[in-house]
């Protein structure tokens, strides 16, 4: 114990005037450091919960992911589309299918490298409408995941929702391949995507 304090309590809290004025600047500087710790505390936990809450999306995605991709079918292309599904979206006329076929095949590539500049460029509402003008060509495929993955996309709508982004445009840019191989025996050109 110092010196001073040590005198101040033999005379009965009575010390010096400089004793006192010590004691209380070193009171006062105590008090100081755990407001200073306790705010730090509140800082840290704060930034903990924003990234727990940032990082929510992505587990939801992941476990989305996890989920599709343990699908019943053992046949890729019937993971990717449903042939059924899609000719009934078009009323069964095949001619129809193929010809949203050939715009999936030429306007696809183009749309998903809009969404990736847009995304190099910070761009997050252009992301969304390029995800919405690809939708309205994979909703006649019967190609759920895809359609999923551009739902999503859709939803970009601020700075924030970027780093998400990313992690869609590589899921999206990873199903589109899968549905392209999957479609090239009703593309006329027979292109890869």
């Amino acid at each position: 114990m110092g010196e001073a304090v040590k005198k101040t309590k033999r005379a009965g809290g009575q010390g010096t005037p400089a004793a006192k004025k010590r004691f209380q600047d070193l009171r006062q500087k105590s008090a100081q450091n755990r407001d200073e710790l306790a705010a730090a505390d509140q800082a840290l936990e704060a930034e903990i919960a924003a990234r727990r809450q940032a990082e929510a999306p992505l587990a939801r995605l992941d476990q989305n992911v996890a989920e599709e991709c343990t699908g019943e079918h053992s046949d890729p292309a019937q993971q990717m589309f449903h042939l059924d599904e899609a000719l009934a979206s078009l009323a069964g006329e095949e001619d129809l299918f193929r010809q949203m076929v050939s715009f999936f095949f030429d306007d696809g590539p183009k749309q998903l490298s809009e969404m990736q500049a847009a995304w190099e460029h910070s761009d997050a509402a252009t992301i969304g409408r390029a995800a919405h003008r690809l939708k309205g060509t994979v909703i006649y495929l019967g190609a759920k995941p895809v359609l999923q993955a551009l739902e999503r996309l859709e939803r970009v709508s601020g700075p924030d929702d970027l780093p998400l982004a990313a992690r869609l445009l590589a899921e999206l840019e990873g199903r589109l391949a899968a549905l392209g191989k999957a479609l090239v025996p009703y593309h006329d050109a027979q292109r890869p995507y």
